[in-house]
């Protein structure tokens, strides 16, 4: 796995390291929830990626809640689907 790789180079206390660490134990915490909210057209996804990168940055730091974060990160998803994806997304 890739992760297990980038970790095995890392130096244990290295700021990527953390930040890896980190950012893994922020998509486990909302993974169960991202399947409920669609599907994303690759137009969209250069906006979204990074979204996804802050969010869970932001998460994993404690700086916002997991619940206040997806919401967070939902409402921008949103936006930049009905922006640049092919087409809009609706719902919550």
């Amino acid at each position: 796995d890739v992760n297990h790789a980038l970790a095995s180079k890392l130096k244990k206390d290295s700021p990527q390291f953390h930040s890896l660490k980190m950012t893994l134990e922020a998509s486990k915490l909302w993974n169960n929830q991202i399947r409920n909210y669609g599907h994303y057209t690759s137009t969209a996804m250069g906006t979204i990626y990074p979204l996804l990168a802050k969010y869970t940055y932001l998460i994993s730091n404690k700086d916002v809640s997991v619940d206040e974060g997806i919401k967070q990160l939902l409402k921008e998803i949103k936006e930049a689907q009905n922006m640049y994806g092919e087409k809009a997304m609706f719902g919550q």
